[in-house]
């Protein structure tokens, strides 16, 4: 059954969503998760359009929820013979095959053009 945002929005529900949202501590870093954070956050049918007209911007910023503190988490360091655990995380809930292949590729373009534009936004700061 398709999500109910309250207001006319594009976006594609991710593999695995059921009909319950995740409870906010168990929300991962993943297509899903993201997915579910959105859930949690909505689609402002409070002020019909806006969420439609930044889109983007308010799907970075759910990229940028998980993100915030990782820079400071003490986690850095991961063994030679291993992968960080978000690797894993990153996988968890994406199917195998080509479609899990685009999703993570998605996932990948909108973190990386999230940190160039960051970067460029650091650049006005100095």
């Amino acid at each position: 059954m398709p999500v109910r945002w309250g207001v006319p929005v594009n976006i594609p529900e991710p593999p695995g969503v059921g009909s319950n949202i995740v409870p906010w501590q168990e929300l991962k870093f993943n297509p899903l998760g993201l997915f579910n954070l959105r859930r949690h956050l909505g689609a402002l049918p409070h002020a019909p359009g806006v969420f439609s007209t930044y889109q983007g911007r308010f799907l970075a910023s759910d990229i940028a929820w998980f993100a915030a503190g990782l820079s400071g988490d003490g986690d850095h360091v991961t063994a030679t013979d291993a992968f960080h655990q978000l690797f894993s995380t990153v996988r968890e809930g994406v199917p195998p095959g080509a479609q899990g292949q685009r999703l993570r590729k998605e996932l990948q373009t909108n973190v990386q053009n999230l940190t160039f534009d960051l970067v460029n936004l650091y650049g006005y700061i100095l």
